[in-house]
């Protein structure tokens, strides 16, 4: 319940940032900015430690962390300095019946060609 409680609250700022900045939401951004970067150190804290959020399968918090997380660096977040995040993206778009979410399509491309490249240089994990 914990990582629903991250999503409804912390992650939250990750939508909030998002709808301010792509579709003219009104809210304070800074606030939300700092809601969502608190997010993202949480998630990359825990995943670092960990394949999944909750337990070692992807549950409903991974499901319903993830979406934001996976947009935010569309909205001025630095994703490139969280592994682990990155990581758990990678799995996430490998759970049987991922689909995107409008947004989504940029990260799914790179990390589509990113396990091309290394399943042609013989590596087969992430």
């Amino acid at each position: 319940m914990q990582w629903m409680e991250l999503a409804q609250n912390e992650v939250n700022g990750l939508f909030l940032s998002r709808a301010i900045q792509k579709f003219g939401y009104s809210g304070d951004l800074v606030a939300a900015q700092r809601a969502g970067n608190t997010a993202l150190d949480i998630l990359e804290d825990r995943l670092g430690r960990h394949l999944w959020l909750a337990c070692d399968w992807p549950t409903i918090g991974d499901i319903a962390c993830f979406p934001y997380a996976a947009v935010a660096d569309d909205n001025g977040f630095d994703l490139k300095g969280r592994p682990a995040l990155n990581r758990w993206f990678k799995r996430m778009i490998q759970v049987r019946g991922f689909f995107p979410m409008p947004g989504m399509e940029p990260l799914v491309a790179r990390l589509t060609e990113e396990r091309k490249l290394t399943a042609s240089l013989g590596a087969t994990h992430f």
